[in-house]
């Protein structure tokens, strides 16, 4: 079992391959001493060696026994030294190659777009440049820099980005999404954009896509300030709540997009002025349908004209539910009458029960003051 795991390694076989070699020297140069071809032993050992590299030698042997041993060397020799040995060189050679041949070298860019994130996110990006340049051209060359662990989906990667970024150019390079040796490869100080995605593939807890979001910025932050490069800086994250508590890590003019606030604040303006949806630039190719504005203005009107809140219902909760809840709180929360249906698990890990609890508490502390 020990042999068959070092044969599965480049070491291992070398090692067994030297071993053999050795041993078959030993035994062979000990063999012809036995036969008395040799004075000594170390004569004996040399004989072995040279019969061993030079098949030539063969014509200096007399007699039965020492031709039968040398035979044995030179054949030995063949084998294992040109035959095996030669096959592990051009193993490791072609493994160095193809390693070289798969590096990336640094794109000589200027002006672009650097999207930094896992592959599954990447492509949404893109698309979302590419319909951003439709309506105000900034940039013509979009720079990804993938983590070098998504390096074998790349031609899925390139499919979808040739796919999603129009008449954009993509360059698509592989590397270190939180270390010099990446953002020099994808030109990172030459850029006028920079976004900064979550790298990690599969589903991520947010937590974890906004630690990975921030240990890239930081190392993007030192980066830029070795080489006096200021491009425009976006980080995508998940929750609010990370934003604010890392960002006095970071340069101040840098910008961020924040998941469940973007969601939140979308779906605010969906209710207070759905006539507004229609001029963003991110939905002005699909604007909301007519009758949507309509339906929520009679919603209001109606509200108004009974004199009472708007009632909301809302089904399901994750952890935008608090988010809302602040926005809506901000639009005027006298304005609005919210029923919330939703499975208990969905309401306890969204952090709405703590949320709900100190509420009650600080009414509880205004009824006993006032009494």
């Amino acid at each position: 079992m020990s042999l068959r795991r070092a044969l599965q390694t480049t070491r291992g076989r070398l090692v067994v391959l030297l071993a053999a070699v050795a041993l078959i020297l030993l035994g062979s140069a000990a063999l012809a001493l036995a036969f008395d071809e040799y004075p000594s032993f170390g004569s004996a050992l040399w004989g072995a060696t040279v019969h061993l590299l030079d098949p030539s030698t063969l014509q200096d042997d007399e007699g039965g026994a020492a031709r039968a041993i040398g035979l044995f060397q030179v054949v030995t020799g063949l084998v294992l030294l040109v035959g095996l040995l030669f096959t592990f060189v051009s193993e490791t050679v072609g493994r160095s190659l193809a390693r070289l041949g798969q590096s990336d070298q640094p794109l000589r860019a200027r002006d672009h777009l650097l999207i930094v994130g896992s592959p599954e996110m990447v492509p949404v990006a893109a698309q979302a440049a590419a319909q951003a340049t439709r309506l105000r051209p900034a940039f013509k060359r979009i720079v990804v820099l993938a983590p070098e662990s998504a390096r074998d989906s790349r031609d899925q990667l390139r499919g979808a980005l040739d796919e999603t970024a129009g008449k954009l150019r993509v360059d698509l390079v592989f590397g270190d999404t939180a270390g010099d040796s990446g953002f020099e490869l994808a030109a990172a100080e030459a850029a006028a954009v920079v976004l900064l995605m979550p790298t990690r593939s599969g589903p991520v807890a947010p937590e974890t896509a906004d630690v990975e979001t921030t240990r890239s910025g930081l190392a993007l932050r030192d980066y830029l300030a070795g080489r006096g490069a200021e491009p425009q800086v976006c980080l995508l994250f998940r929750r609010g709540r990370n934003v604010d508590a890392a960002w006095e890590l970071l340069p101040d003019a840098w910008n961020a997009v924040v998941g469940d606030r973007t969601v939140t604040a979308l779906l605010r303006l969906a209710l207070t002025r759905p006539a507004a949806l229609s001029g963003l630039p991110a939905l002005g190719e699909s604007p909301p349908d007519a009758r949507y504005a309509e339906l929520v203005g009679a919603a209001w009107r109606r509200a108004g004209g009974e004199g009472r809140p708007l009632r909301l219902s809302i089904v399901g909760c994750n952890f935008d539910a608090p988010v809302l809840m602040e926005d809506l709180a901000e639009a005027g929360a006298q304005r609005f009458q919210v029923s919330l249906i939703a499975d208990r698990d969905a309401f306890v890990a969204s952090g709405m029960e703590d949320g709900v609890r100190d509420g009650y508490e600080r009414l509880d502390e205004v009824l006993a003051s006032a009494a």
